[in-house]
């Protein structure tokens, strides 16, 4: 029913381990074996071509949103020789995207990221289609850290240093540990 292209992935994944793009049949049985030999539930959804915006949500009562960022790959989407290697390289901050877009997208990823119940920190992941339509695609509950990190870079960009993003994220856990949710 959904046609092709088709993305095959784990459910439970949190990578792109696992992740392929099926154009036909054939390949689809291929990506449903290597999704199923990373984690017992697998996902199916459309391929959507679209740009890939970023968003890093940072807080608790009141979440805040970075700036919004647009990860620009060189290679092909969901190759698993490449599948690790957004490590912040290939962000451009702010994205090209008009201020209503940016103010949309910023708007998505507070409203997710309360609707789901996060706290501290989550990298949210959106697409902006060609057609205008901006999608939510998933959330990072425990995005990557490192100091080139997309979630990093997006909050370098708020002007906290890496050093102060983790002194923060310690602070706003030792004040909310004893929080009942």
């Amino acid at each position: 029913e959904l046609g092709f292209p088709l993305v095959v992935k784990p459910a439970n994944s949190g990578s792109n381990a696992g992740v392929s793009i099926a154009d036909n049949a054939e390949q689809f049985l291929t990506a449903v074996k290597v999704a199923f030999s990373n984690d017992n539930k697998v996902i199916v959804e459309k391929y959507v071509r679209a740009r890939k915006l970023e968003a890093a949500v940072f807080g608790y009562e009141s979440p805040v949103c970075s700036a919004i960022g647009e990860i620009k790959h060189s290679f092909a989407p969901y190759d698993p020789n490449n599948f690790n290697v957004s490590t912040g390289d290939d962000l451009i901050i702010p994205a090209d995207i008009s201020r209503e877009e940016a103010e949309k997208a910023s708007q998505t990823a507070v409203k997710a990221f309360k609707a789901l119940g996060c706290r501290g920190l989550a990298r949210v992941d959106l697409f902006l289609t060609e057609d205008g339509e901006l999608l939510l695609n998933k959330i990072g509950t425990t995005p990557g850290l490192r100091r080139n990190s997309v979630f990093s870079r997006l909050m370098e960009d708020l002007g906290l240093s890496h050093e102060e993003l983790i002194d923060k994220l310690l602070e706003q856990a030792m004040d909310n540990a004893d929080r009942t949710y």
